[in-house]
């Protein structure tokens, strides 16, 4: 009886979601810079890196708002993949969010939360002896964002948008039984500018 129950219960959240008027707002991109935060930690013996990791990143993002969620329609859910790449590393996100929009005549503020996953890839082994699956870790991923737009018509905004992401991206370094170490990138932040086109209003 519990397993009908259950059944019946998913065919009518089903139901009311294929009766709902979902669909997709807008979508959008960006394109600005990330900035990294990295700490090397649990240090035994000698362990020099060639260089210091890089921290600077160019950073691009691609969304999908979607619309009819809610009955509040200030409120809109989003699919974000995220990049962000150097000469020594490359960051990709996979991440769903919400965000609260507040519109002010040509004007779009907002925030919002994101969750998700993360992979960050170093595109060489840090030192020599490094495991090699190492090169490629990941990590939950949470972020908080606020931003600002403006309407330059009916369809199109521009905007700008902050970021800031935690996260725990671990890679061991372990040349030698007698020398280890921890690098942890721990959070970042992004600026970046883009546009977004609506397929209803842009409010």
């Amino acid at each position: 009886m519990k397993t009908i129950n259950k059944i019946t219960a998913s065919l009518l959240v089903a139901s009311s979601l294929l009766n709902a008027d979902i669909g997709l707002d807008s979508i959008g991109f960006n394109l600005g810079s990330a900035t990294f935060t990295t700490e090397q930690t649990n240090k035994l013996g000698s362990i020099t890196l060639a260089n210091e990791p890089e921290t600077q990143y160019l950073h691009g993002e691609i969304y999908a708002l979607i619309g009819g969620v809610f009955e509040d329609q200030s409120y809109k859910p989003s699919i974000n993949y995220i990049l962000s790449d150097n000469k020594e590393f490359t960051n990709h996100l996979f991440m769903v969010g919400i965000n609260k929009y507040f519109s002010l005549e040509d004007y779009n503020l907002y925030a919002g939360l994101l969750v998700g996953n993360g992979m960050l890839n170093w595109k060489s082994n840090p030192i020599d002896g490094t495991k090699d699956n190492d090169t490629n870790v990941q990590s939950p991923v949470g972020a908080i964002q606020v931003g600002a737009e403006y309407q330059v018509s009916d369809k199109f905004s521009l905007g700008v948008n902050s970021k800031y992401y935690l996260h725990d991206y671990l890679t061991s370094l372990e040349p030698t039984s007698s020398a280890t170490a921890k690098i942890n990138h721990t959070s970042f932040y992004s600026i970046v500018i883009g546009l977004r086109y609506s397929f209803g209003s842009s409010k």
